[in-house]
């Protein structure tokens, strides 16, 4: 178990911005349980993906994805450095728009995006003019 204060989760998440992101995180407490490879095997158990099916714009759409699959993991695995993300980066995004998912950093201190409707993660820097990253 890898606990962290909020000022070093805070140094991992500005690592991984691109130049040009701006954008602000809120964190709600002073220290953070990192996700470890247990919690990640919880994670696709607990989140009831297919629950949240079919897909409904402003109903059951990216961000409801996102904010469910956050609350699931929380009730079961609290304190974790887990959260989510808004951002204005996907390219197939309408101008103006923005795309919900989830993002957490794992015990080895690595940055990971994580896409609550089709289950997939992904290392990548954060990026977009426009970001907000509650944890």
């Amino acid at each position: 178990m890898t606990i962290v204060t909020q000022t070093k989760l805070l140094e991992i998440i500005n690592a991984n911005r691109t130049p040009d992101n701006v954008g602000n995180v809120y964190m709600s407490d002073e220290k953070y349980q990192l996700v470890s490879k247990f919690d990640r095997s919880i994670l696709k158990t607990v989140t009831g993906i297919t629950k949240l099916k079919p897909f409904r714009n402003d109903f059951r759409d990216c961000d409801d994805f996102a904010r469910t699959t956050a609350d699931k993991l929380l009730s079961v695995c609290p304190g974790r450095a887990f959260g989510t993300i808004w951002t204005d980066s996907a390219e197939w995004l309408p101008a103006g728009s923005y795309h919900a998912a989830n993002i957490y950093i794992d015990d080895a201190g690595i940055l990971w995006h994580y896409e609550p409707q089709s289950g997939k993660r992904y290392q990548q820097k954060i990026s977009g003019k426009r970001t907000l990253i509650i944890i």
